[in-house]
């Protein structure tokens, strides 16, 4: 099943997203990583390190073997994938 997961590089979304790809079903993540941004605005660290976006789907990746997450930006008049 293709299922879209909103806010996916979120506290639940992150989870959510690879528990469903773990079970077979085509996960695509939507997300602003604004979370991200706040942080470096503020000039603060989480309490809960997040791992750069980047390092996030290449685990991902390899512990689903061959399946290609997708993961695309919202805001900003954008409707890409990557």
């Amino acid at each position: 099943m293709r299922v879209l997961v909103l806010g996916g590089d979120g506290f639940c979304g992150w989870p959510t997203s690879l528990y469903l790809s773990d079970r077979g079903h085509d996960v695509t993540i939507l997300d602003n990583l604004s979370r991200r941004k706040i942080d470096v605005d503020l000039e603060v660290e989480s309490l809960t390190p997040i791992v750069p976006i980047g390092e996030r789907l290449r685990a991902w990746r390899l512990a689903q073997q061959q399946r290609r997450p997708r993961i695309g930006p919202c805001g900003n008049h954008s409707t890409s994938c990557r």
